[in-house]
């Protein structure tokens, strides 16, 4: 983890192709291995932990799934609530809009529309 928050991705992955596994289950051992490279190797420029980290950006999921939680399943899941897939769409718009802070921008758009 320390080479990936460095940036160091290429290094990272040849230290996995070096890596030799043991035990009775090594050959699952070495296909992760091999797929956690191969992963880190086409997202590499994806995978600049450090940088976003630095610009205070989110690294892990955990936002978003909080975010999701409370867009859709408060709001589009709840107990008697029935909707059309359109209908559930506009429902989660105008709850991220709140979410997020912009409600009073998407009313402004639609007044002026």
């Amino acid at each position: 983890m320390d080479r990936l928050w460095r940036g160091w991705t290429p290094s990272t992955v040849a230290a996995l192709d070096r890596m030799k596994p043991r035990g009775l289950d090594r050959e699952r051992k070495r296909k992760a291995l091999h797929d956690l490279a191969t992963y880190l190797e086409n997202h590499t420029g994806l995978i600049r932990f450090g940088q976003h980290r630095n610009a205070g950006r989110f690294i892990g999921s955990g936002a978003i799934e909080s975010l999701c939680k409370q867009v859709f399943t408060m709001r589009v899941k709840g107990p008697g609530m029935f909707w059309s897939e359109e209908g559930a769409g506009h429902v989660m718009a105008l709850r991220t809009a709140y979410v997020t802070g912009h409600l009073d921008s998407v009313f402004d758009r639609a007044i002026a529309a």
